[in-house]
C-alpha cells in the first residue's frame, strides 16, 4: 500500500506530513523546505532525489533541479506555477509548455479544495 504522508525529522521529532498539505518544497544544499497549506515551512536535512521517492505519487512533478510541486495546489501556469498561496515556484527553462500540458491533462486542476 502506498504511503499517503511524507515522514520527515524536523526539530528532532518525527513528523507525517499528508500529501494533500505539502503545496511544494525546494531543496538548496541539502536542506528541503517544504511548504504547506496554512503557510507552515519546515527546513530538514535531505536531497531533492531522495525527496522524490518519498514523494511517490502522480500529484508530485519535478519541475526544476530544486524544486518539486503538488498539481493539486496549483492554481495556473504561467511561465512557473502558481501555487494555491500565491507563490510563484520555478520551472526549468523550456519546460513551461510541457508542464503546462501535463498540468491541464492531470485530475489534478485546481478546484478551489482538495
Amino acid at each position: 500500500m502506498q504511503n499517503k504522508f511524507l515522514a520527515v525529522i524536523h526539530n528532532k521529532k518525527r513528523r507525517d506530513i499528508p500529501f494533500e498539505n505539502l503545496l511544494f518544497a525546494r531543496v538548496i544544499d541539502k536542506q528541503c523546505h517544504i511548504y504547506l497549506v496554512g503557510g507552515e515551512k519546515l527546513s530538514v536535512f535531505m536531497s531533492m532525489e531522495e525527496l522524490e521517492i518519498m514523494l511517490n505519487s502522480p500529484c508530485f512533478v519535478r519541475c526544476h533541479r530544486s524544486n518539486i510541486v503538488n498539481l493539486q495546489h496549483v492554481v495556473e501556469v504561467e511561465r512557473d506555477f502558481i501555487m494555491s498561496n500565491g507563490e510563484k515556484v520555478y520551472i526549468r527553462r523550456g519546460d513551461s509548455v510541457k508542464m503546462k500540458k501535463l498540468w491541464e491533462n492531470s485530475e489534478f486542476v485546481w478546484k478551489g479544495h482538495i
